[in-house]
């Protein structure tokens, strides 16, 4: 343990998402200053990420940078060393063969605390097979209350453990400008609508047909709405081979689509906060892109909606229902929402959250 002093908590930051997650909790932890905070960060995510490496330099938390190859092998004696380790995963219920810290933290004793990053999130409210149904971390600090009805396929008695908190993912950086005159092009049009799709874990989670139904609403709605851009991007901006041909397809016919891939192209590694600001609504699968774009004050609407809490907003199931939200949405306010209300407001949750990290690393240290 990390002795004399403040009690220690350790993150590792390995990729975006991981950090997205963690961030801002660490950093409302580190203002609050009643517990020491310490970082171990992938010394070429910044290289990538251009908006890590600033929301790291403005705060005061202490960062050490390694190579990817050290975080994995050689992190057995830090994590011994400190009180608590942070994360989004979970050494048992989210094991990876591959990655030896995974063995490291049960091996450690180190207690680990559980933030939640996806809002339908396997291991949490919805079961998957290669996830295990044991929970390592010590505290888990989940959006929502614990549901046993949602969560019934967890073995292991965590209902003592978990702490709902609310919604505690934000920006963490400014918003990127527009590329490559891309600013002049998105002022052609009187509205920018945003659709984020997950069409594998949609398909997972009992849709059948959405798909083909999806690119058709946005053939019709692109030949109706010439004056209106739909910004298509995948989960996290990763397009996929069973639909590129769709999205070409598309590309060819109408001049109000435009492809985003965070990967390759004038929009790569561009955060979704980053596009979430030049929109003005947004049309998603059940994710966390509803609350990311509802606490950025952006309306939303849900695709094909199978998720009971997100029935209050606008369900998108066709052309005509997808005209009818990107009429509506100007008038729309998404913190009147009841989405918004079982959520909550973000700097109150993370005050929250901290104050849960502080209990429970202050009373578990001897």
């Amino acid at each position: 343990m990390a002795g004399a002093g403040k009690t220690t908590l350790l993150c590792y930051f390995t990729h975006a998402p991981l950090f997205e997650s963690c961030f801002p909790l660490l950093e409302r932890l580190n203002e609050r200053d009643n517990i020491a905070v310490k970082v171990i960060l992938d010394a070429r995510l910044p290289r990538i990420e251009a908006g890590i490496a600033k929301a790291l330099a403005a705060t005061k938390i202490k960062v050490k940078r390694q190579h990817r190859a050290r975080i994995e092998l050689l992190s057995f004696a830090a994590i011994k060393s400190a009180d608590a380790v942070l994360s989004h995963s979970d050494p048992l219920a989210y094991r990876k063969a591959s990655r030896p810290r995974d063995w490291y933290l049960p091996a450690s004793g180190t207690p680990q605390i559980f933030v939640q990053h996806g809002l339908l999130q396997s291991g949490i409210n919805w079961p998957a097979g290669a996830l295990g149904l044991r929970w390592y971390s010590k505290l888990l600090l989940w959006w929502d209350e614990f549901d046993v009805a949602e969560s019934a396929f967890i073995e292991d008695d965590i209902v003592g453990r978990v702490q709902k908190v609310g919604f505690i993912k934000k920006a963490y950086a400014e918003a990127r400008e527009l590329p490559n005159g891309k600013a002049v092009f998105f002022a052609e049009f009187k509205q920018r609508l945003l659709i984020c799709t997950s069409f594998g874990d949609h398909l997972a989670r009992g849709g059948t047909g959405d798909q083909a139904d999806f690119y058709s609403i946005c053939d019709e709605f692109c030949t109706q709405n010439p004056d209106v851009l739909l910004i298509l991007r995948p989960h996290r901006g990763r397009q996929d081979a069973d639909y590129q041909k769709d999205d070409q397809a598309l590309l060819a016919k109408h001049r109000n689509i435009l492809i985003m891939d965070r990967h390759t192209g004038d929009f790569a590694y561009n955060s979704i906060h980053d596009i979430l600001s030049h929109c003005d609504g947004v049309v998603t699968h059940v994710s966390s892109v509803i609350l990311d774009a509802i606490y950025a004050g952006i309306p939303v609407g849900v695709l094909h909606n199978r998720w009971p809490k997100m029935d209050s907003l606008p369900n998108i199931t066709s052309v005509e229902t997808l005209e009818t939200f990107a009429k509506s949405a100007p008038s729309l306010n998404p913190k009147e929402t009841e989405v918004y209300q079982i959520y909550g407001a973000i700097e109150q949750n993370l005050e929250r959250a901290a104050l849960a990290i502080e209990r429970f690393m202050i009373d578990a240290k001897p």
